[in-house]
């Protein structure tokens, strides 16, 4: 046949790239910590499901090891497998405590309680390293940067606050919220910091100058939970609201809405960002949340998992295969 003339081979429109393949749903693995139905404030899972330390409401910190294997055998399907043998309570705070935060290298845990302070501890020692005041009223929040060198801290005043583990007295002060900061997380490049709040708002602060570069409206009930992708594009957040919304971080508008029918109080990204974890009362959702921009109110989770206890929080292993709930009491 004739070669096509260079006109028509000008005018072929190129071939669309293919649809990114849903990444498989994770399993689920439920850890209840049964014996502490009115004492469990909060807590934060090892990613790599080895171990995980706990808030209480006496102002202790307790502190849990066990193998992966032995995590994951904890399913709801399952009979469980006691875990609380292998755990060491710590007494440290004068009031509840209202955050954990284990370090990515798994050295360090921060805490921070209604006492006015936040403190380091030791993982493997499980003790105390420094205390952390400057503060003056109830800590909702603690998070570390990726590097372990800093923290920042929320607190009742409306105040977020940036440490260096090095130096007691914090490094900035970054006020704008008019209400409670509730929680915060760190941007991928430690540069930002993502803020909510009781005032319905998240702010993007720019740390070295104090200042905020983005404000995030949207929610019409206090924000609970923050969180950012790896790839630090993407910011999710949850809300009172009982739903959780998607925010493009370069422009700050808000991409998409998930109806998570409960008030949410924590989400979490995949270690792969192509999944996010949001958590209610007694509901855990998992979603494909690159599926849900562009269909506002009409994404639906891949995975939704009814709890037969209260949950606290939710974190994915480092290889996104398995979500790891926390939840407290007695299972029916």
């Amino acid at each position: 046949p004739p070669a096509p003339s260079s006109s028509a081979a000008a005018t072929t429109a190129p071939l669309p790239p293919p649809p990114r393949a849903s990444p498989p749903p994770p399993s689920v693995c439920l850890i209840t910590q049964a014996s502490s139905h009115t004492s469990l404030c909060c807590t934060d899972v090892s990613p790599l499901a080895d171990g995980l330390v706990c808030g209480r409401a006496d102002g202790a910190l307790q502190f849990c090891r066990f193998s992966q294997s032995a995590a994951t055998q904890s399913r709801f399907a399952a009979s469980g497998v006691d875990l609380e043998s292998r755990c060491r309570v710590v007494p440290g705070h004068s009031g509840p405590v209202y955050s954990v935060a284990l370090s990515r290298n798994l050295q360090h845990v921060l805490s921070g309680s209604q006492d006015g302070s936040v403190r380091l501890w030791s993982w493997h020692q499980a003790a105390v390293l420094a205390t952390y005041h400057n503060h003056g009223y109830p800590v909702w929040h603690v998070c570390l940067a990726s590097h372990q060198s800093h923290f920042l801290s929320c607190c009742h005043d409306g105040g977020l606050r940036l440490f260096d583990t090095q130096r007691l007295s914090p490094l900035r002060l970054m006020a704008g919220h008019l209400a409670d900061v509730t929680a915060a997380t760190f941007h991928a490049s430690d540069a930002y910091a993502l803020s909510a709040s009781q005032d319905g708002t998240l702010r993007l602060w720019d740390t070295s100058a104090s200042s905020c570069v983005r404000l995030l409206l949207g929610h019409s009930g206090p924000v609970t939970a923050a969180a950012v992708t790896p790839a630090a594009a993407v910011a999710a957040s949850g809300s009172e609201d009982q739903t959780v919304r998607l925010w493009d971080l370069g422009s700050g508008r808000a991409t998409a809405t998930l109806p998570h029918g409960e008030p949410v109080s924590s989400v979490a990204f995949s270690s792969d960002g192509r999944l996010l974890a949001s958590v209610g009362t007694r509901q855990l959702r998992v979603w494909n949340w690159e599926a849900a921009v562009g269909r506002d109110g009409g994404a639906e989770p891949v995975l939704c998992c009814d709890s037969p206890v209260p949950l606290i929080g939710a974190s994915f292993l480092r290889d996104s295969s398995v979500c790891l709930g926390v939840g407290v009491g007695e299972v029916a």
